[in-house]
């Protein structure tokens, strides 16, 4: 079933299939964190926010109260998507903090050329500019542009909005 889910989320585009399984998957077998990480991944992927604001939260608990299994993947993954939703709700200071988790969770594990991690900066540089922190916003950007590789979409990003900033847009 797992291969079954991956095929259909990621070669034969139908997530509602792939969300369909990922969702029995965690309900058979709630405490193993492939599947629960898995089954935040298709709520996000399919934009349903409360269900993944709920499992989102539950995996970062499950990783600060040490349950077996739960580590820094499952929350890299948990926080990016916390942090994506919250952006989109304008919740700036909670899409913040729960980008700048995401990028802890990376460092951790050593996925800093990811796109979790490169995409977690650029919010946070995006977010920085906003609140007026150009200084701020200008590290993240340049930190993007460090860990990817020139070909990369978050180093082209990272690039256009440095030049950005520094004409004063």
């Amino acid at each position: 079933m797992v291969w079954l889910m991956r095929i259909l989320n990621s070669y034969e585009n139908d997530q509602i299939r792939a969300y369909q399984i990922s969702e029995y998957l965690y309900q058979t077998y709630p405490n193993n964190p492939y599947f629960h990480r898995y089954y935040a991944r298709m709520l996000y992927a399919r934009g349903f926010y409360p269900e993944l604001e709920k499992q989102s939260k539950l995996i970062l608990t499950k990783i600060d109260s040490a349950q077996f299994g739960y580590e820094a993947t499952s929350g890299r993954y948990a926080a990016f998507f916390l942090g994506q939703m919250y952006e989109n709700q304008r919740k700036l200071d909670e899409a913040k903090k729960y980008y700048e988790l995401a990028v802890k969770y990376s460092e951790e594990i050593g996925a800093t050329e990811a796109g979790y991690y490169l995409f977690s900066l650029i919010s946070l540089g995006e977010i920085n500019q906003k609140q007026g922190n150009n200084a701020e916003a200008k590290r993240y950007f340049k930190e993007v542009k460090k860990k990817s590789g020139r070909k990369d979409e978050a180093y082209k990003d990272a690039k256009k909005r440095l030049k950005g900033l520094e004409k004063g847009d």
